[in-house]
């Protein structure tokens, strides 16, 4: 079988295995080869963080649990791009049943992204991360103040962030490229690039 037919074979069984076998008839698990080419093109990206130099494959995407859960997210915003929330929001919830991660399908990732562990790692509505994002267990990008009516501007993170265990970026702040957010850290303000925020809020240069 090729990779296509591998991942929807794949994709039918999870939601077999989930509460979401309900819905088993409203979740797409064919894609057109365009819809296909299209999300497997920056998923790429994502395999080759854990497996550089190898060609997606389906074993090794079910033995990483957190690459599984990238993948499904990837599917997820790819129907939110072709105007198709509620798919997208099918696989949004899948994302988070199979991995125990919540990337919300508005949420917008680059190219490369990888996640060690994962569990309980949160990625709100409408957050930008960049490219070669490296992101740890229990890390959380997104509101500072989820009780206001109107919703406030979500955290912009640049290129080749590194957030470690419990570290999280919360609210309208701008975050440069190279920055890495330190253990159980918490980002409320801006950071320029090329900086490391401590623990204890200091903020030093890499």
């Amino acid at each position: 079988m090729t990779i296509k037919q591998e991942i929807e074979t794949v994709l039918s069984q999870i939601v077999k295995k989930t509460p979401y076998s309900f819905f088993e008839n409203q979740i797409q698990t064919k894609f057109t080869n365009i819809f296909f080419k299209e999300m497997i093109n920056i998923f790429e990206s994502d395999f080759l963080r854990y497996y550089p130099g190898c060609a997606p494959e389906i074993d090794l995407i079910l033995l990483n649990i957190p690459l599984t859960g990238i993948l499904l997210y990837r599917i997820s915003r790819n129907f939110h791009i072709h105007k198709n929330d509620k798919q997208a929001l099918f696989y949004s919830n899948l994302t988070r049943l199979f991995s125990l991660m919540e990337i919300y399908y508005t949420a917008e990732i680059g190219n490369g992204l990888k996640i060690n562990h994962g569990f309980g790692l949160v990625i709100g509505a409408n957050c930008k991360v960049g490219n070669n994002a490296l992101l740890y267990q229990n890390t959380t990008i997104g509101d500072i103040n989820p009780l206001k009516k109107e919703r406030e501007q979500r955290p912009i993170i640049d290129d080749n962030i590194v957030m470690y265990s419990g570290a999280k970026v919360l609210g309208p702040v701008k975050i440069g490229d190279n920055v890495i957010i330190s253990q159980n850290a918490v980002c409320t303000k801006s950071i320029e690039s090329n900086q490391i925020l401590m623990a204890d809020g200091t903020v030093k240069k890499r």
